[in-house]
């Protein structure tokens, strides 16, 4: 009896010892990730997880490793993360945020698993967006209250637009969307524009600037950027000499219609002189343009 336990004690021990090389890697095949990687476990508590973590689809985004103790990801960041949330790059690669296409690709911005921020963000704006952009307003500067107020994207894509600094629309409707005081001041197919397509970064800054209106030069500095011909005109030998501020007779984002109506000039040149009244039939005057320069001249009395 004691020869037949020991012989069946011995044989079930081979076996054991056989089967244990199969057993043991049909273990690791078939074992969750979360097993030998406790730490996420910690993670899944977090307030917000990325939907294939909390669902414990590892393969998703990564590869079975077995024993090399390394991320292993299916693919790159971006085309891992495209694969799911294609409709967030389908614009140019010029046009995408620059975070977005590099090595870390979308990870510079996100946890990949899970964060106690909403979109599972590493940190909240204008914190992040300021690690990398560093813009600073100085002390007598004045502030763009969006900025002030930290709402970067309400102005802002983070992942990219075929727009100037990946604004969410065209400079003009994403101004207009808090400046709606200026859709009923004035008929927009005769709006200022310094491109013709109604930019209004050609004159302003987003966030801060010295000016005031958050303008980008002082005026009339910043119009003859644009108006070199008017500047031209100011520096001939019989300039307008009223023409310290374009904006007294110019208004900034519309054309003035009365600009060639001789009821501007009156506001300042009194149409009852004696004087005046010798060399002019006042009545039979539509425009005071079609014979004087209004900004300047080498003929006296800036005549064209």
């Amino acid at each position: 009896m004691r020869v037949f336990r020991g012989t069946f004690l011995i044989s079930a021990i081979l076996v054991l010892v056989a089967a244990a090389p199969a057993l043991a890697d049909k273990g690791d095949e078939e074992k969750g990730c979360l097993e030998c990687h406790p730490k996420f476990f910690k993670e899944r508590e977090r307030e917000f997880n990325h939907q294939p973590f909390d669902d414990k689809k590892c393969e998703v985004c990564h590869v079975f490793h077995k024993f090399t103790q390394q991320m292993v990801l299916a693919g790159t960041v971006f085309d891992l993360c495209s694969q799911c949330h294609e409709s967030l790059f389908l614009i140019a690669e010029d046009d995408l945020h620059y975070p977005v296409y590099e090595d870390d690709g979308c990870m510079t911005c996100h946890e990949p698993h899970s964060a106690d921020n909403e979109m599972l963000l590493k940190g909240t704006p204008p914190g992040m967006c300021l690690e990398c952009h560093e813009d600073e307003p100085g002390e007598d500067d004045v502030v763009h209250p969006p900025f002030e107020d930290q709402e970067c994207a309400g102005c802002h894509d983070p992942h990219g637009t075929e727009f100037t600094a990946n604004l969410l629309l065209p400079t003009y409707f994403v101004c207009l969307d808090c400046h709606e005081d200026l859709l009923m001041e004035f008929d927009h197919s005769e709006m200022h524009s310094g491109d013709g397509i109604r930019s209004c970064e050609n004159c302003h800054v987003g966030h801060f600037g010295s000016e005031a209106h958050l303008l980008r030069d002082s005026v009339p500095g910043l119009c003859f950027k644009c108006h070199q011909d008017q500047k031209d005109a100011l520096d001939a030998e019989y300039a307008h000499d009223v023409l310290e501020d374009c904006l007294d007779c110019h208004t900034p984002h519309q054309h003035r219609a009365d600009i060639a109506d001789k009821a501007l000039c009156a506001e300042c040149h009194d149409f009852e002189d004696e004087d005046f009244l010798v060399e002019h039939e006042i009545d039979d005057i539509e425009s005071c343009v079609d014979c004087h320069n209004p900004h300047g001249s080498s003929e006296e009395f800036m005549l064209e």
